[in-house]
C-alpha cells in the first residue's frame, strides 16, 4: 500500500537570485544563530502551512524571500524554548496560535511515541495514523528525539512526511522532506531502535 501527497510541487521554492528551485524550507535560512540551531519545528510547521496555502490558492512555486517571511511569522507562534519544540503538544499549540491569528482553520491530532520501547504503539498503528493524515492530502509532521539505527534521520529533529509505503504485517517506509532534501526512512527501524521517542502530528481543514 502506498499513499502520498498529490502535489509535491506545492513545496517548490524558487531562489530568484540563484535561479534554483528546492523542495520545502531550510532552517538555515533563519537570520540568527539561535533560530538556525533550534528552527526545525518552525520550519516543518512552515512547510505544512506552505502546502495548505498553495493547495487553496492553486499556486505551485513560492519565492524564497516570501517563504522566509512566512517562516518568521510562524516563529512568532511556534517558538522554540530550551530544548526546542520537543513535544507534539508544543507544535500543536503553536500552530493553533498561528491559525487563529491568520484566520486559518487547521485542526491537529497527535500520536505520541513514548521513550520506553515496551510502551510504544505497534508499527501498524503508527502507519495507520500517518496513512490517514496523508489520505487527507496534507503533510504529517514527525518528531524524533533519537534516530536509533535509522541513519537518514537526525536526532532531536522535526521533519515533514510526504508519503508512506506499508506492507500489512511487514515493513513500512516514509518519505520525508528535511531541509530541502527528499529522503526515505525505515519507520519500523526507527520505532524499534530509537533510544527516545517522539511523535507525529497530522492535520485536517
Amino acid at each position: 500500500m502506498r499513499v502520498e501527497l498529490s502535489n509535491l510541487e506545492y513545496f517548490d521554492i524558487a531562489d530568484a537570485r540563484g535561479g534554483e528551485t528546492v523542495k520545502g524550507g531550510d532552517q538555515d535560512w533563519y537570520g540568527s544563530w539561535w533560530r538556525r540551531m533550534s528552527g526545525c519545528g518552525p520550519t516543518t510547521a512552515t512547510n505544512v502551512i506552505l502546502y495548505v496555502t498553495n493547495a487553496r490558492a492553486g499556486a505551485e512555486i513560492r519565492e524564497k524571500e516570501e517563504f522566509v517571511r512566512l517562516m518568521n511569522r510562524v516563529w512568532k507562534h511556534v517558538t522554540p524554548g530550551r530544548g526546542g519544540i520537543n513535544t507534539t503538544a508544543k507544535l500543536r499549540q503553536g500552530l493553533a496560535g498561528y491559525a487563529g491569528a491568520e484566520g486559518l482553520r487547521l485542526r491537529t491530532e497527535a500520536l505520541d511515541i513514548p521513550d520506553a520501547r515496551a510502551d510504544r504503539p505497534a508499527l501498524a498503528c503508527v502507519a495507520a495514523f500517518i496513512r490517514d493524515g496523508l489520505a487527507r492530502d496534507l503533510p504529517v509532521a514527525f518528531l524524533n528525539l533519537h534516530n536509533g539505527l535509522e541513519l537518514q534521520l537526525e536526532k532531536w529533529h522535526w521533519v515533514t512526511i510526504t508519503g508512506l509505503e506499508y506492507e500489512e504485517g511487514g515493513a513500512a517506509r516514509v518519505d520525508i522532506l528535511d531541509n530541502c532534501s527528499l529522503l526515505s526512512v525505515n519507520l519500523g527501524r526507527w520505532l524499534s531502535s530509537a533510544a527516545r521517542g517522539g511523535g507525529f502530528v497530522r492535520f485536517s481543514l
